[in-house]
């Protein structure tokens, strides 16, 4: 069975609760996606205001610092009351997806898949939900909130597809922390008419049997949101958190910013992180310049990319060297991260290596990003 037909086969065992429906709206829709939200406006500071207090000194940066992420993105559904937006649909009639309080990330309601918790069925057993947006959505990134009772294939999964086009697969949707806790997703949506799809699917490979679960049914969705994409960005349109352990400092003499394993009590792991946020159709490049000075496994200078790691260099750098790294398409929290001792050795260890040669230092001073174009 192909997750992806347009047929859906019914259960081979009818279930003992009756289906549910999709419910009415009970307040009247707002806007659907149609054109470029209107968006909160950024933290009020511009760059040229940003300052550091370095041991009482006050130095100026072309880096963009602000005191916390600003959510820039629009709410676009709840599920509060019904559905704020008009250009939703259900299928199959038998399983549709509804709104139910067992579950929410935000308020008290969630909507939930029509999968029934009984179901036994050789062949797929699909509840689908589609949005549609109409000629004048002005594109952007559509992230939200995901929680199931249990989403590992081949006994279910949940996938989301764009018209005819997979943009977050199943590989990436069955995450064991799914049933601990809501997990963000984002998908990119282009300029126009499109069908966002999400397929949550029971049986996905048609299997006479499959893996004993003891988890019931059950998949919720919340908190869906509209970013605009960020195009090209340089170094001042990047709003930056300043933060981890120890906060990078202004270094004059290179006009640059630098993070120093020095800062740190002990050799406990400890960081020093820059993070910020990328919203793209097609992915693209993030380009920075960055010196070290560091000595594995003692300290090192990492890109992580949602949390995953992405890029570690280590070394004694001769000079600023301009490194670049692939972007995902949609939403990418990308934290620049000066590291003591990410392996978490004991002082034993680390001692026994020797004398450390280098200053345990890492300079960045410049970041920018090229967003990838249409050919």
């Amino acid at each position: 069975g192909d997750a992806g037909e347009e047929s859906t086969p019914m259960p081979t065992k009818r279930p003992t609760r009756a289906p549910v429906s999709t419910p009415k709206p009970t307040r009247s829709p707002s806007k659907k996606p149609s054109a470029r939200p209107t968006t909160e406006p950024p933290v009020d500071m511009s760059v040229g205001d940003i300052e550091m207090n370095t041991e009482g000194d006050v130095a100026t940066t072309r880096f963009n610092f602000v005191p916390l992420l600003s959510n820039r993105g629009e709410l676009l559904e709840s599920f509060e009351n019904g559905y704020a937006l008009d250009s939703w649909s259900s299928r199959p009639a038998t399983n549709q997806w509804s709104i139910d309080n067992e579950a929410s990330y935000d308020g008290n309601w969630a909507i939930v898949s029509g999968i029934p918790n009984n179901v036994i069925s050789v062949d797929p057993v699909y509840s689908n939900l589609t949005l549609a947006t109409d000629r004048d959505f002005a594109g952007g990134v559509l992230t939200f909130r995901i929680k199931a009772s249990s989403l590992r294939v081949p006994n279910e999964a949940l996938f989301v597809m764009v018209d005819e086009t997979v943009e977050l697969s199943p590989a990436v949707t069955a995450s064991a922390s799914n049933t601990e806790e809501w997990n963000e997703y984002s998908i990119a949506v282009g300029i126009g008419r499109h069908e966002v799809t999400f397929v949550h699917v029971y049986n996905p490979f048609s299997l006479e049997r499959l893996p004993p679960s003891r988890a019931e049914m059950g998949l919720y969705m919340d908190d869906l949101r509209y970013y605009p994409f960020s195009g090209d960005l340089e170094l001042g349109e990047i709003a930056m958190l300043n933060d981890g352990d120890e906060s990078w400092q202004v270094d004059d003499g290179s006009a640059s910013i630098v993070a120093s394993s020095d800062a740190f009590v002990g050799n406990k792991d400890q960081t020093s992180d820059l993070t910020f946020v990328i919203y793209s159709e097609m992915g693209g490049k993030l380009k920075y310049y960055v010196e070290t000075s560091t000595t594995a496994p003692h300290d090192d200078f990492a890109i992580l990319i949602n949390n995953e790691s992405a890029d570690a260099i280590f070394g004694e750098s001769a000079d600023f060297e301009l490194r670049s790294l692939n972007i995902p398409k949609g939403k990418a929290v990308i934290t620049l991260r000066h590291r003591k001792n990410p392996g978490k050795l004991s002082n034993q260890v680390l001692n026994r290596l020797g004398k450390i040669e280098t200053e345990g230092k890492t300079r960045i001073k410049d970041v920018f990003f090229k967003a990838k174009k249409y050919s």
